[in-house]
């Protein structure tokens, strides 16, 4: 299936993420974290997205934290929260029907954060 990455502009990421973290809450999602030369590993797999938030770093720039869980009326609950340390750049990537299906973030330090979409059966 043929894929395109568009970049977000910084401009435009507070009224993305608030967007995306509305329209995905509660699509199952795949976390996964990558460094410089070495593979991804998941931090959480096909876990309910909660959303992506600022949150101020006083004078530094603000860190954006992921969430991903069933932290909300369940006997045993699980909260995956990943914090983002000063992001730099922001894509979404589509697949060929013009459906969001990956976000990728990365941050300052070379690392690169992947949020994995499950298809919505609405979409399928």
């Amino acid at each position: 299936m043929k894929t395109q990455s568009r970049e977000i502009s910084r401009d435009q990421w507070k009224r993305f993420f608030d967007e995306t973290s509305r329209h995905y809450r509660g699509r199952r999602v795949d976390l996964l974290c990558a460094h410089t030369g070495k593979r991804a590993h998941a931090l959480a797999r096909a876990m309910p997205f909660i959303g992506c938030t600022f949150e101020s770093g006083g004078s530094n720039p603000p860190d954006l934290v992921v969430r991903a869980g069933n932290n909300a009326g369940h006997e045993n609950p699980h909260l995956v929260t990943h914090v983002i340390p000063a992001p730099k750049r922001v894509w979404m990537r589509q697949i060929a029907n013009g459906g969001d299906n990956a976000m990728r973030i990365e941050s300052a330090d070379g690392s690169s954060f992947i949020i994995e979409f499950a298809a919505d059966e609405r979409e399928t």
